[in-house]
C-alpha cells in the first residue's frame, strides 16, 4: 500500500494595517493647508511673467494648464512620501483616511444632490454680487489676468486652435486637481484635525479657501458653498463623497468654459 503524505501549511496571519492618524499641531495645520497654495501662487506669478515675455496674455485658464499639474504632483508626492515612511513603499494606505466607511450609491446620491444644489445656488446667485463687492472694495490691486472676466475680454488674443487646446487641458487639469485636493485636504488633513471636534471641518474649509491665494475675493463664497459639504464628509467619514462632489463641480466648470470657447470660435 502506498502512503500519502499530506503537508498542511499554516499561513501567517495578515499583518495589521498601519494607520497614521496622529493629530497635527495647530501650526502644522496652518502650514500644511496654506503652503501648497503659497508655492502655487509664486509659480503663477513666475509663469505669468514668462508668458508675457513671449507675448502671451497669462489668463487663468492658460496659467492653470501649466500650474495645475505641478500642484497635483506636489500634493500627491507629499501623500506618497508619507506612505513610504509609514508602509515602506509608495502607498496611500493608512495615509489617506475616511475610506473605510462604505456608503450605498443611493445614500451617496441623497447626500450629494442637495449639496450640489446648494453649491449651485451660491455660485449662480450669491457669487456675482459678493465677488463684485470684494473686488471693488478690497482687491483692486490684484492683477487683471487673475480675474475670470479677463479671459473673455482677451479671447481675440488667442488663435481658435490654441483656445480649444487650452479648454481641453484646463478641463482635465482642474478635474484631476480637484480630486487630488480632496485626497490631501479631506483625506489627509481633516482626519488629523479631529482633536478640534466640531470646529475641525470649519477650520478645514476656512484654510482651504485661504489656500486659493490667486482668488481671495472668493473666500466668502467658498465658505458659504463648501461648509455644508465638508461637514457632511466629516460626519459620514466618507472621502468618496467629497471626491465625487469636487470632481463634478470642476468638470462642470471646465466643460462650461470649453463650450464657451467652441461657441466663440
Amino acid at each position: 500500500m502506498f502512503e500519502r503524505k499530506v503537508t498542511i501549511s499554516i499561513s501567517q496571519p495578515f499583518a495589521p494595517i498601519r494607520i497614521d492618524d496622529k493629530q497635527l499641531s495647530f501650526i502644522s495645520i496652518i502650514l500644511l493647508h496654506l503652503l501648497p497654495g503659497a508655492l502655487t501662487m509664486l509659480l503663477m506669478l513666475l509663469v505669468s511673467s514668462l508668458l508675457q515675455q513671449f507675448g502671451v496674455f497669462p489668463v487663468i485658464p492658460v496659467l492653470f494648464v501649466v500650474v495645475a499639474p505641478v500642484l497635483i504632483v506636489m500634493q500627491l508626492g507629499f501623500l506618497f512620501y508619507q506612505g513610504k515612511r509609514l508602509n515602506g513603499k509608495y502607498s496611500l494606505q493608512g495615509i489617506v483616511l475616511y475610506r473605510d466607511h462604505p456608503m450605498p450609491g443611493w445614500k451617496m446620491a441623497a447626500l450629494a444632490l442637495p449639496i450640489l444644489a446648494w453649491i449651485a445656488f451660491v455660485f449662480f446667485a450669491a457669487r456675482p454680487p459678493l465677488n463684485a463687492f470684494f473686488v471693488q472694495h478690497f482687491f483692486t490691486w490684484i492683477p487683471e489676468n487673475f480675474h475670470d472676466e479677463a479671459f473673455l475680454a482677451h479671447l481675440n488674443a488667442f488663435s481658435p486652435s490654441f483656445l480649444k487646446i487650452v479648454g481641453i487641458l484646463f478641463t482635465l487639469s482642474i478635474t484631476m486637481g480637484g480630486m487630488v485636493e480632496e485626497l490631501y485636504f479631506r483625506g489627509y488633513l481633516l482626519p488629523r484635525m479631529e482633536s478640534l471636534g466640531i470646529w475641525a471641518p470649519f477650520l478645514n474649509v476656512l484654510l482651504f479657501s485661504l489656500y486659493h491665494f490667486w482668488s481671495p475675493w472668493e473666500n466668502v463664497v467658498r465658505l458659504l458653498a463648501l461648509t455644508p459639504w465638508v461637514y457632511a464628509v466629516w460626519r459620514a467619514r466618507n472621502l468618496y463623497l467629497s471626491v465625487l462632489i469636487h470632481g463634478m463641480i470642476n468638470a462642470f466648470s471646465g466643460i462650461s468654459l470649453l463650450l464657451l470657447i467652441l461657441d466663440r470660435t
